[in-house]
């Protein structure tokens, strides 16, 4: 087999081009150990030795390691003391979930995403003992996972059993690494279990990946008795694969193939001048209306773009989105729906997550007892949409778990002694309910979103939902669902194919890149500082910041992304402004004043609300050092209503100052600053 190998290094491709004489010449000038060899040359050049390499791979690969060798030895060159041939390319792509008994012994390529990582650590390859009687040298090659000691002295004139002393410094170690690879969850269908394999990596095949990544690997599957408690008992093994080629895919979303037909589909698609109605009447049709949600939702699948500064900071592009609204509002249809169309998607509940099972986790690893670190659900994502369902009901901390993926889009890490930094720019679409489980007409509704402002300024889009009584809305609901229940089909029919629209978006996604052309850019400009104007005042409120600037931007490059468009066109903007302003007058307007405020996003409160706690607060102040420290409550709600300030937002004030601390009452009645 190793002449065979020899051969093949020797052998030209049908250009005439030296193909891996070039490579190992690489090889040498980069100081590297390993030979990548592509698994479509070698069946090329001999069937029979590349079915050789998938039923025998062990051998294969050593063999193919020493031809190496011996073509450097040919070409005088000095032979290496440790290479390594790794074959990539396999013609079939085996499913984690499909491998079974038959592929023990054989190499196989899979692909999922990596969930954990161990440490790197030093693995027994030679052991090297001495002879306590006679002081005699003797190598033991390890192989197992138990350490080999000598049978016996090889000095003949002693002969002993032992004892044997183990020589750390002149034995030989390799570098050791496991990782656990599962099936990639936009493969899971239905609610099924993911399932996993852990892979052992060795040498220079360590450290190529971190949990979160998408990785390809090829290597031989092996079977090892479990050990339980330092024992190994029992007839049923664990399967693992001993890598011998691993590949980390910086793909995202676009991993979905397309093929000539699909691209003659899609081409035919983007022409259409009406393709962006068309691509939000294909979202959730089950639904009737909210067409301003489904627009946004459409944009959300396509994004904006990611920019790496010069400064090694990333600006994200993924877009998040909140739905907030009464129950039976269909949120939750809509999250569902966006969770099957969208090509790389997770779902989650509020109710039953955890932070650790939404970022990451740091776990013991039962293979290297140590810690490790385990990817979560939105490291999962990344590059996708994390639905997240019943947003409210989530623990506050597990809340505040996501908020650097949201505006960062990573996920930094340190628990355990492990500090790690991981990527997850993933797209939050999230639901939740009102603060008093539905609407209330007699309220403001900012008033009523039951969010702290640190994840609310997170979001690009808001959107409440409210369950009004109308007749004509109500019978035409009526309507589609009645026709939905009697004719499925019918109702189900999509503008688009959801698999076209999913490999419409994933193309979309790979290969535009739009630039903001300058009248594009200058509508950007003229709104912003039209916005502004009108908080250049300090009495007005401020109805906008540079989070919602760069919202748009996001939103404006996504729609040019939907039609496949090269460059952002001053229409992207005025639809990207459109649904901006739409949000805003739903969540940012100070029912008081009837202006636009970014502060209730931003910090939880209305402008006007502000100031009245502000002009209470300096009225207490100055009441209680006219009083010399107490001041009656009576006297403090006459004097603020002579202030404009009514008596019931007077008692909510100071209600929230002596929840916050500021105020206390020492007896009834009576107040005073802390």
């Amino acid at each position: 087999m190793k002449e065979k190998f020899l051969e093949f290094f020797k052998s030209t491709d049908k250009d005439g081009q030296l193909i891996y004489r070039q490579a190992i010449r690489e090889m040498l000038l980069a100081d590297e150990i390993s030979l990548d060899i592509d698994y479509g040359h070698v069946r090329s050049f001999d069937p029979d030795l590349a079915e050789e390499v998938i039923q025998n791979p062990k051998q294969a690969i050593d063999e193919a390691s020493l031809a190496i060798n011996d073509l450097l030895r040919l070409e005088g060159e000095e032979p290496l003391e440790e290479v390594h041939a790794r074959f990539k390319g396999l013609p079939k792509l085996t499913g984690i979930r499909a491998i079974r008994a038959k592929d023990i012994g054989s190499l196989l390529m899979v692909e999922g995403v990596v969930t954990r990582v161990t440490d790197v650590k030093p693995e027994l390859s030679e052991a090297i003992y001495t002879c306590e009687r006679c002081g005699e040298t003797i190598g033991v090659i390890q192989t197992g996972n138990r350490i080999k000691t000598p049978a016996l002295c090889e000095n003949r004139s002693c002969a002993s059993r032992g004892p044997f002393t183990l020589v750390g410094e002149e034995s030989k170690f390799t570098d050791w690494q496991s990782a656990r690879i599962q099936e990639k969850p936009e493969t899971l269908r239905g609610g099924m279990m993911p399932v996993y394999i852990n892979a052992i990596l060795r040498e220079d095949t360590v450290e190529k990946v971190q949990p979160g990544n998408r990785a390809t690997l090829t290597g031989i599957l092996k079977a090892t008795q479990p050990i339980q408690k330092g024992r190994t008992s029992g007839t049923v093994l664990e399967k693992h694969i001993e890598v011998n080629y691993i590949e980390s895919q910086e793909r995202g979303i676009e991993e979905i193939e397309v093929t000539k037909q699909d691209m003659v589909e899609i081409e035919k698609l983007s022409k259409d001048p009406l393709i962006c109605h068309r691509i939000m009447r294909s979202i959730a049709p089950s639904i009737w209306g909210y067409d301003p949600i489904k627009e946004a939702i459409a944009l959300q699948l396509f994004s904006g773009k990611y920019r790496l500064l010069p400064d090694g900071t990333w600006q994200r592009g993924n877009i998040n989105i909140l739905l907030i609204g009464d129950p039976g509002a269909g949120k939750s249809a809509l999250l569902i729906y966006t969770r099957n169309l969208a090509p790389r998607a997770v779902y989650a509940s509020g109710r039953s997550s955890s932070a650790a099972g939404l970022t990451a986790a740091v776990l013991r690893d039962e293979m290297s007892l140590g810690f490790v670190l385990e990817a979560g659900a939105l490291v999962l994502a990344d590059g996708g949409i994390a639905c997240l369902d019943e947003f409210e009901k989530m623990n506050e901390t597990d809340r505040a778990a996501i908020h650097e993926i949201m505006e960062q889009g990573t996920l930094s890490i340190a628990k355990a002694g492990i500090v790690a930094t991981l990527n997850a720019r993933t797209s939050v679409l999230a639901a939740a309910n009102p603060k008093f489980g539905r609407f209330d007409s007699y309220r403001s509704l900012g008033d009523q979103i039951d969010l702290p402002p640190t994840i609310l300024s997170r979001f690009d889009l808001i959107f409440p939902i409210r369950d009004v009584p109308k007749e004509d809305k109500d019978r035409m609901i009526a309507q589609h669902i009645l026709r939905f229940r009697s004719m499925p089909e019918e109702g189900m029919k999509q503008d688009i194919d959801p698999d076209l629209l999913r490999k419409y978006v994933s193309y979309a996604r790979k290969n535009i890149n739009p630039t903001i052309c300058q009248e594009a850019a200058k509508r950007m400009e003229d709104f912003y500082a039209d916005m502004r104007r009108g908080g250049a005042e300090g009495t007005n409120p401020v109805p906008v910041t540079p989070r919602q600037l760069e919202s748009i931007v996001r939103l404006s490059e996504a729609r040019s992304r939907m039609r496949l468009a090269s460059e952002v066109s001053v229409e992207d903007v005025d639809r990207a402004i459109d649904l901006m302003e739409y949000c805003l007058r739903n969540v940012g307007i100070d029912p008081e004043t009837g202006k636009m405020d970014i502060d209730k996003m931003l910090t939880g409160k209305f402008k006007s609300q502000w100031d009245r706690l502000a002009n209470l607060s300096d009225l207490i102040k100055d009441l209680c050092q006219k009083h010399g420290g107490l001041v009656p409550v009576d006297e403090i709600l006459e004097r603020a209503q002579e202030q404009g300030i009514d008596a019931k937002d007077a008692n909510r004030l100071i209600s929230e100052m002596k929840r916050k601390g500021d105020l206390y009452e020492p007896k009834f009645g009576y107040l005073s600053r802390a």
